[in-house]
This record gives C-alpha cells, sequence and structure tokens, in this order.
C-alpha cells in the first residue's frame, strides 16, 4: 500500500519529490486516495500469494517491525526527520522482492536466518553482481522520492552509514537479533556507536522494543475534528 501511494504520487506533476506519506497523501487528495485503496492487490494471511517469489507477510512484518524500531532509535537519539525515516524505513529492503522475481531460488538462498545482515549483503554483490540495498535505492528514485529516503534505502547496510541509513541500519539489526536471526553484536555495537547509542542504550533498545512503549501515535499536522467529533 505504500508503494502504491508514493509511485502515484510520485506521478503527479510539479510537485517536487516525496518526503514521507503524509506528503504523498496531501498530494494525492481524498479521491485519488480512496481509490488507491480500493485497487491495492492483497493477499491471504495463511495461504499467501502464489505469484510472490517473496513470502508476503514475513516481508511485511520485517518492515513494520524495522519501521518502529527506527522510530524508537530516532527518539532515543533526538532525529528530527520522523517522518522521512518512518518511509525510508518501511521500504528499507524494497529492493528483495524484485531480486526475488529476477533470481529464482533468491528468497531460499539469502534467507534472513542465513547469515547476518552483513553477510548476506555481501554474498549477494558477490553471486549477483547487485544487492537488494542499491536496487531499492533505484527504485525509490525512479518512483519520485527524496533523495534523502532514497539514500537511506540505498545505504541502510553500509558501515559508514549516517542519518536515516545510520538508524535503519542500527534497527535493522536490533530487529535481526529479535527475530533469533543472525547477527554481530560487535557489528551492532559500531552501528549504534555512528548514531551516539553507547552499549547501554543499545541494551535499553533490545529490551524495550518488543514490549512497545506505550505512547500515541505521532500525527503530522492538527487533528481537523472537533473533540465532540472526536
Amino acid at each position: 500500500l505504500t508503494c502504491a501511494v508514493v509511485r502515484s504520487a510520485g506521478q503527479v506533476q510539479g510537485a517536487g519529490r516525496i518526503r514521507s506519506v503524509p506528503d504523498a497523501v496531501e498530494r494525492l487528495g481524498p479521491g485519488a486516495a480512496e481509490a488507491i485503496l480500493r485497487s491495492a492487490p492483497s493477499y491471504d494471511l495463511f495461504n499467501g500469494n502464489g505469484s510472490m517469489a517473496l513470502a508476503p507477510d514475513r516481508f511485511r512484518l520485517h518492515a513494520l517491525s524495522v519501521q518502529r524500531a527506527a522510530d524508537r532509535v530516532a527518539e532515543e537519539v533526538g532525529f528530527a526527520e520522523r517522518d522521512e525515516l518512518a518511509l525510508a524505513a518501511v521500504l528499507h529492503d524494497i529492493g528483495r522482492p524484485v531480486l526475488a522475481r529476477l533470481h529464482p531460488g533468491y528468497a531460499e538462498r539469502f534467507d534472513r536466518r542465513g547469515g547476518t545482515p552483513d553477510d548476506r549483503i555481501a554474498a549477494e554483490r558477490r553471486e549477483l553482481g547487485i544487492d537488494h540495498s542499491l536496487v531499492g535505492g533505484v527504485l525509490t528514485r525512479r518512483w519520485g522520492l527524496h533523495s534523502h529516503i532514497a539514500e537511506a534505502v540505498e545505504r541502510h547496510h553500509s558501515e559508514q552509514a549516517d542519518g536515516s541509513a545510520a538508524v535503519i541500519r542500527v534497527a535493522d539489526m536490533i530487529v535481526a537479533y529479535l527475530e533469533e536471526s543472525p547477527v554481530s553484536l560487535q557489528a551492532l555495537l559500531d552501528a549504534g556507536a555512528q548514531c551516539g547509542l553507547d552499549e547501554e542504550a543499545i541494551r535499553k533498545l533490545v529490551y524495550e522494543i518488543p514490549q512497545g512503549t506505550g505512547q500515541k501515535r505521532r500525527v503530522s499536522g492538527p487533528c481537523p475534528l472537533s473533540a465532540r467529533e472526536l
């Protein structure tokens, strides 16, 4: 659904590059947004979708987990561009379904449980000549997303990542750890240091993220409803 919304908004002429989902929805207007909601493809939670090379719900759940973890990391380090980060985080692995469709056996060969994030990205480059983060960067640029988002998607596995990419790198590793996928704890600590997180802060996040913070959902603008309407 996120892909459908931002792709359609990216086709609006003269609107500039998209920075967030609220930005995309505002550009589309309620009529176009509703049309996208009604026409977006769906899949059965338990039976999947035989036309998709990558299990859609595993992909979706990981994307949402990383998005939530990234928001919690951002809160911890005082990162300001939260809506921009949210979009980059939910799309961080969007290159994976592309590669899964192009290369039969990709999903099994590069399953998250088969190696650390850094090991898997290196194996993709070695065996395919490209990796899913680079594919995601190209794709998000073509969709009309702002360069900050495309760069975050493209660089979220880089040891030199900064800004949104660095936050997503930490979040992705934390989620991998919580999913019991292989992760290098030293790489996680190094990535945390890039964001300004020490070891104690990483421990705190690993403990807190599965429980949620209990905070209200953020809104990007004043609610249009009165207290009585609410």
